[in-house]
């Protein structure tokens, strides 16, 4: 089942170049994927309101011009979603989200997600980062290689998930029994 909607942002996951960039952090992070904090800012901007973090029309801009910038950032500082969540807490950022919890499977269902309208889900796929949300009836899956991605229904999006999952697990040389690691924010 193809998005019913997508923003296509193709190999981007990267920090976008000195111009606007801090050029220690960039040196830091020089041939490393940024995969973590991009995932993270998406889901900080989406679970915030931020319009241009689930509007396909805009949202290719937003990721050149904002969420790559902030991800450089984040992955700069070292860690995953709640780390970086709990750093920008720590120094007064206040993140107005919190984890809501955690699940480890090798196959995503329906069960597993939470029961409310608006949650974003960090999700661990074997070095790499992507992220899923539901906000007030609509479904996405954000890659930072790829772009975003909204499904007509719950069942396309946890579909589709499993399917990139799977094809990563195959490129990685894991078993079909390797869990993924979902960490659910609200």
């Amino acid at each position: 089942m193809p998005a019913m909607r997508k923003a296509v942002v193709n190999g981007n996951n990267n920090i976008n170049g000195l111009d606007g960039f801090d050029t220690a952090a960039a040196e830091r992070l020089s041939g490393h994927g940024i995969c973590s904090g991009i995932t993270s800012s998406w889901m900080l901007a989406l679970l915030n309101g931020v319009a241009e973090a689930i509007d396909t029309d805009s949202f290719v801009a937003y990721f050149n011009d904002v969420l790559r910038f902030q991800g450089g950032y984040l992955k700069d500082m070292g860690g995953r979603a709640d780390d970086f969540f709990a750093q920008m807490n720590m120094k007064g950022l206040d993140t107005q989200i919190g984890s809501t919890g955690t699940v480890r499977t090798a196959e995503l269902t329906i069960a597993h997600l939470p029961d409310s309208d608006t949650w974003a889900a960090y999700v661990a796929l074997w070095g790499h980062a992507v992220g899923m949300a539901q906000k007030d009836g609509r479904f996405f899956l954000m890659d930072p290689n790829y772009g975003l991605f909204e499904y007509a229904t719950l069942e396309e999006m946890v579909d589709m998930l499993n399917k990139g999952a799977n094809a990563r697990r195959r490129d990685k040389g894991k078993t079909k029994t390797d869990e993924m690691v979902f960490q659910f924010y609200s």
